[in-house]
């Protein structure tokens, strides 16, 4: 009885045993299949730390204010030339300051009139720019210049005007004259019916002299009117100086609308349209696109034309 007790003692001891043996290895089968609690890249602790970080509380974006640029409005009214007078002087007064030198002052010259004479031009460029020079005759006198293309015109404006507190001088007794006389500004007054016009103007450039191109027609050189081959003195003038105008004030006519810009400001594609109101015509414009870069002209047209279909159609 003893024997089978002792025999029954072993076998449990045996099997306590081997039952301990299998928790151990288990055990330590369980650890091994389990992954490093120590990672080698920092990048997996910094993952857990932010996964336990608190999150920030989510709040809804707030909608972006857009900055509208403030543009100046094309000129109107039963004298809209009064307004052009007043916005050619301010601007080109502003583009001085900024430090601007060549300066470009584009609009028509007559108002109504697209298709006008050489003689009418003349007489309306001629009529302007002394409008111009007064805005700043009164502190630079006779060191304000009011060039034109050539002594013939500069003596009929001279004879036109009567007295005047500045100069007026063709441009090649301008450039014989600039070396000996003082000159605080040139205005010079509608170049390029010729084009050595716009040629010999590169010797009356000097670099601390604004220049003010008053309607100088330099569209016709953006526009590829006159071809190098034929043209070659033109094309080394307006790369080296005349393409560096800034286009300070510039109205165009569109059918049915306007392209314009007062610098700094952006370029302004203008609807224009006629309503009549209590009896009276009126003229309405609404400002269809602005652009820091000038807009093409066939683009501008077809801008102008799709706004009149969708207002036809409301």
């Amino acid at each position: 009885m003893r024997i089978m007790t002792r025999y029954c003692l072993r076998l449990e001891v045996v099997a306590t045993a081997v039952l301990v043996g299998l928790v151990v290895a288990s055990t330590a089968l369980a650890f091994v299949a389990l992954p490093s609690p120590l990672p080698r890249s920092p990048r997996y602790h910094q993952r857990l730390y932010d996964a336990a970080a608190p999150r920030p509380r989510r709040e809804k974006p707030r909608p972006q204010r857009q900055q509208v640029q403030c543009l100046t409005k094309i000129p109107s009214g039963k004298d809209p030339y009064a307004a052009v007078k007043k916005q050619t002087a301010e601007a080109t007064q502003d583009a001085i300051n900024a430090g601007i030198k060549l300066i470009e002052l584009e609009f028509p010259p007559v108002r109504g009139k697209l298709d006008i004479s050489l003689g009418e031009t003349l007489d309306a460029n001629r009529s302007f720019a002394r409008e111009l020079a007064r805005s700043f005759s009164a502190r630079m006198g006779k060191a304000l210049w009011l060039v034109f293309p050539d002594d013939a015109e500069a003596e009929l404006a001279q004879n036109t005007y009567g007295g005047t507190t500045f100069r007026v001088v063709g441009i090649n007794s301008a450039i014989k004259d600039l070396k000996d006389e003082e000159c605080q500004m040139q205005i010079v007054v509608n170049p390029g019916f010729d084009v050595n016009e716009w040629i010999v103007l590169d010797s009356l450039v000097r670099p601390d002299v604004p220049m003010v191109m008053l309607n100088g027609n330099l569209d016709k050189l953006r526009g590829g009117y006159y071809p190098r081959i034929f043209f070659p003195g033109l094309y080394n003038a307006k790369e080296r100086f005349l393409k560096k105008f800034e286009t300070v004030y510039y109205l165009k006519a569109l059918p049915g609308g306007w392209i314009f810009r007062r610098a700094p400001e952006d370029w302004q594609v203008v609807s224009a349209a006629q309503s009549e109101k209590r009896g009276q015509r009126a003229a309405e414009s609404k400002v269809l696109s602005s652009t820091p870069d000038r807009p093409d002209y066939n683009t501008a047209v077809k801008t102008v034309q799709a706004a009149r279909r969708e207002a036809g159609k409301s």
